[in-house]
């Protein structure tokens, strides 16, 4: 199994080489792994952790069934298991709207 490393960008680093440089290391990062990890930030952690309790709510509605994706334009929710990675047959893990 291949395991692929989630692109980390240091948001205070690349933001005092310019915003040019932040903006090409995020795009390369989301272009080559689609997902990126921005750390040593200014974003209040209390603020993130209000919206990881949304997300929590959000994901546990009785109703969020309604909501699945339609496979025509892949767009809305995917339950755990049913989103798949390009390169696998396995569902993946994670709950998402797309």
């Amino acid at each position: 199994m291949i395991m692929h490393q989630i692109a980390q960008l240091n948001f205070k680093e690349l933001k005092n080489q310019g915003l040019k440089a932040l903006a090409t290391a995020l795009g390369e990062g989301l272009q080559e792994k689609r997902l990126v990890v921005i750390y040593n930030h200014d974003v209040d952690q209390g603020l993130l952790n209000q919206k990881l309790a949304l997300d929590r709510q959000l994901f546990s509605l009785t109703n969020i069934a309604e909501y699945r994706a339609d496979n025509s334009d892949d767009s809305g929710f995917f339950p755990e298991g049913k989103e798949y990675a390009t390169s696998s047959r396995k569902g993946d893990r994670k709950r998402m709207w797309h």
